[in-house]
């Protein structure tokens, strides 16, 4: 396997000193912290990055990491292997909003935001391969900030949402445009797996904690090339918002991931992926999630 190639944006990241008392249900007054589940010479573990370095944190899953004092282990950012933020056994659901980027003549909120469901094994890491099937012919990128919730909750008030968001990290959707619609039957394979593929979902490799996720600016770059640029106060429908008309209709969970939705994208950019094509996505503040591109192997006998 391959070593992380770490990003100068991500290497770059200074942060204040951790605060203590932390509570795994909200995140409380402080700095800004980013922590990270990662490998390091077959050990698994969770860490506070401070600096370029990475500290140790005990604890059974990221949450409960989060609020106890580091070991004392210490390593360099560059020397861990990152995996993705949350464990796919502690996630319950993973929400996403399509469709949530303002535009000319689509600029103010929308009374009921475009909801889809992906699964669990849809979720992947940093530097994770992304497989494209060779009967998609619409394969392609979004990029965007990530909720992770931190306590459970049922009709929540937007006014209250805030205290629901445990931390935020920065994602990737990958998905077949043309399999939504379901235009042709069962000539393809339709709207589930049409963004709901095994990995198709990369998060990470960091979570930042006591950020102001309300203006920060995302980049998508495709092959080392800008393809959507813009900020999180670009979407139609705010975290506040999504979180109060989600939990109308379902219970959120800690764990549970919102995918929050898209910037826009660069006029002329290339939206359909190629075996071989990276995908980079970095928000300010949090840093960058790179995934490669490959062919989805075909199933036995040949068929795709």
């Amino acid at each position: 396997m391959r070593p992380p190639r770490w990003t100068l944006a991500a290497l770059a990241v200074a942060l204040a000193p951790a605060c203590g008392g932390l509570h795994a249900q909200q995140a409380a007054p402080g700095p800004p912290e980013l922590l990270l589940r990662y490998e390091y010479q077959g050990r698994f573990a969770y860490g506070r990055v401070e600096r370029g370095v990475v500290h140790e944190l005990p604890g059974a899953d990221l949450f409960t990491a989060a609020v106890n004092a580091p070991t004392g282990r210490r390593y360099p950012l560059e020397s861990v292997r990152p995996l993705q933020p949350l464990e796919p056994e502690l996630v319950e659901k993973v929400l996403a909003v399509s469709d949530n980027t303002r535009r000319p003549g689509r600029m103010g909120p929308v009374p009921h935001p475009r909801w889809h469901a992906l699964f669990p094994s849809s979720l992947s890491g940093h530097e994770a391969e992304v497989e494209v099937p060779a009967e998609a012919r619409n394969f392609s990128y979004a990029g965007g900030l990530v909720v992770i919730v931190g306590r459970q909750g049922r009709h929540i008030p937007e006014g209250e949402a805030a205290r629901y968001v445990w931390g935020v990290t920065v994602g990737s959707q990958f998905s077949e445009a043309g399999w939504f619609a379901e235009r042709r039957g069962s000539a393809e394979p339709g709207r589930i797996p049409a963004a709901a593929g095994d990995g198709w979902a990369p998060t990470g490799p960091f979570v930042a904690r006591n950020l102001d996720y309300g203006n920060l600016r995302v980049e998508t770059r495709l092959n080392g090339e800008v393809v959507q640029s813009g900020r999180t106060s670009d979407l139609v429908n705010g975290i506040p918002s999504l979180i109060a008309h989600i939990s109308r209709y379902v219970t959120l969970k800690p764990g549970d991931l919102i995918f929050v939705g898209t910037v826009p994208y660069r006029e002329g950019a290339r939206r359909t992926l190629a075996a071989g094509d990276v995908v980079e996505v970095e928000i300010q503040g949090i840093g960058t999630l790179r995934n490669r591109i490959v062919p989805m192997p075909t199933t036995p006998g040949g068929r795709p």
